[in-house]
């Protein structure tokens, strides 16, 4: 539980505080508007989200895979 708990936490502060993405860029020595536009494209928040399944047979088929 205070794994998931610091998990969503940790999601919500890269979300909305600009200082995460300044700092990713930095470590990955990347601009921040292709982050940005990465994350807003290929990682979306509601993606990390962990409180509910949504097409988990289709999941299952894709690890069975």
């Amino acid at each position: 539980m205070r794994f998931m708990q610091a998990y969503r936490e940790a999601v919500d502060w890269m979300y909305s505080d600009p200082k995460a993405i300044e700092m990713y860029s930095v470590k990955m020595k990347l601009p921040v508007d292709l982050l940005k536009q990465s994350m807003a494209e290929f990682q979306p928040k509601a993606a990390l989200q962990t409180d509910k399944f949504a097409d988990l047979d289709a999941a299952i088929a894709d690890a069975v895979n």
